[in-house]
């Protein structure tokens, strides 16, 4: 494939098979790798260098700026669970992933989309009202920590 510019165009995010709406000038995703790091006595033990690194996961991070968005879908999100009361907090101590609490995160751009099969709403939701026209700021954390779920994006 040839080295080109890359332009996804308008993404589209959609949680849980629900179009939460559009972003404004894309969305972030980046990509946190968990590493165990193995030490040897080949090179100074517990003090030195790791001989290897083990590999234990992997979390996508996304940040979504929503300038079209559905309000109802997004005020539900404000519960932290797919499907939830809006501006209402599940009993505390839930575990979400355990708990269900998750769900597929799909965001469909002109050129390409990304699916991210396990994935929850996680960190601040922000928003602004006033005379100008309102945003909604909403983040994703998206796992991989086994053999069948490696794959987070499949790129069409």
């Amino acid at each position: 494939m040839a080295v080109q510019i890359e332009v996804a165009g308008k993404v589209s995010v959609g949680y849980n098979s629900q179009t939460l709406g559009y972003s404004r000038d894309g969305v972030t995703i980046r990509f946190d790798p968990a590493f165990l790091e193995v030490m040897s006595d080949d090179y100074g033990g517990a003090s030195g260098k790791p001989a290897d690194r083990q590999i234990l996961g992997c979390e996508a991070n996304i940040v979504c700026e929503l300038v079209k968005y559905d309000r109802t879908q997004v005020h539900a999100l404000t519960s932290y669970i797919a499907g939830g009361t809006a501006f209402t907090l599940p009993a505390l101590g839930t575990l979400m992933r355990q708990g269900s609490h998750t769900a597929n995160l799909v965001l469909t751009g002109d050129s390409e989309t990304w699916t991210i099969g396990d994935a929850q709403v996680i960190g601040s939701h922000e928003f602004n009202k006033g005379s100008r026209f309102s945003t909604w700021v909403i983040s994703f954390v998206g796992y991989i920590n086994n053999t069948t779920s490696r794959q987070f994006a499949s790129v069409s």
